[in-house]
């Protein structure tokens, strides 16, 4: 649990929550829907696939959230956002691990964040070439995965919940007990970094598991499962709602922002964080 760092009431901060639960499973009732299914692609890459699944899902959010909340910024995976003046900023990842919902692997979900962006607040920093920047200080993060039906939800200063059952990430402190999630990404420098990594990670910890999403990785870190995940290359919609979860949760994250809204991000158990700096930042 970690203090607040914003100016804003319970209630608002109640209202928020709910908001974003309700989005979150708006979210998942739709892939649901199309799990199992031929799904059309909206986009396809080397090492990654949109799907008009992920469209429908960013849809269903959006309304939620302009529907409690129609003055509030929001920035989305799919279409780039909804742009307010405004000093909350709503962070969706519409359907995180999607090519994994392609291809019929249950490790799924959807992502639906919350920051205040105002001068008033004590705003989290994130580290950028240029220096220190800040993305807001974090209020609430949802990740809902519905074929497991866990609804994870950080709320600052309240802590971490899934199921409304409180959460912790475990204590483990060596590295040869860890078990660890990676990615390698999407582009070429992503791939080689993470390549690197992984031949240092793999004869010093347990394990190493390539799950597929980022921000359930990163939940699950939170709840004791894994013990952290190393990733490059990724987005700010990847990690934003996971993020909240994790640190309410009493795990450590750090990004470092390479270029333009690209991140190489540690997420970790606190007594893992000192000796994976060393190696994720190196």
């Amino acid at each position: 649990m970690r203090p607040v760092n914003h100016p804003i009431s319970d209630q608002v901060v109640d209202d928020i929550c709910d908001t974003a639960d309700r989005a979150a499973r708006a979210a998942g009732d739709i892939q649901l829907a199309h799990f199992g299914k031929k799904n059309k692609f909206h986009q396809v890459g080397r090492h990654d696939v949109k799907l008009e699944v992920d469209q429908l899902c960013e849809a269903a959010i959006v309304k939620t959230i302009a529907g409690s909340f129609p003055h509030h910024a929001i920035v989305t995976e799919e279409s780039g956002g909804h742009q307010n003046e405004s000093e909350y900023l709503w962070i969706v990842d519409p359907l995180d691990g999607s090519v994994n919902f392609w291809r019929g692997i249950p490790y799924f979900g959807s992502c639906v964040a919350c920051y205040f962006t105002g001068a008033a607040g004590d705003h989290t920093r994130i580290a950028s070439p240029a220096g220190r920047r800040s993305v807001g200080s974090p209020i609430v993060g949802v990740v809902y995965t519905p074929l497991m039906d866990e609804l994870f939800i950080g709320v600052a200063g309240r802590g971490a919940t899934c199921n409304s059952e409180a959460i912790a990430a475990n204590g483990e402190r060596k590295l040869g007990d860890a078990v660890i999630g990676l990615s390698f990404g999407s582009n070429k420098p992503a791939m080689q970094r993470m390549q690197r990594l992984c031949n240092q990670l793999v004869r010093r910890v347990r394990k190493v598991r390539i799950l597929g999403s980022t921000a359930l990785d990163m939940v699950n870190i939170a709840n004791g499962k894994l013990s952290a995940l190393l990733q490059s290359g990724v987005k700010i919609w990847d990690f934003a709602a996971a993020r909240v979860v994790l640190e309410e949760g009493g795990g450590i994250f750090e990004a470092q922002e390479t270029s333009a809204n690209q991140w190489d991000i540690l997420a970790s158990a606190p007594g893992l964080y000192a000796s994976l700096k060393s190696i994720a930042f190196d």
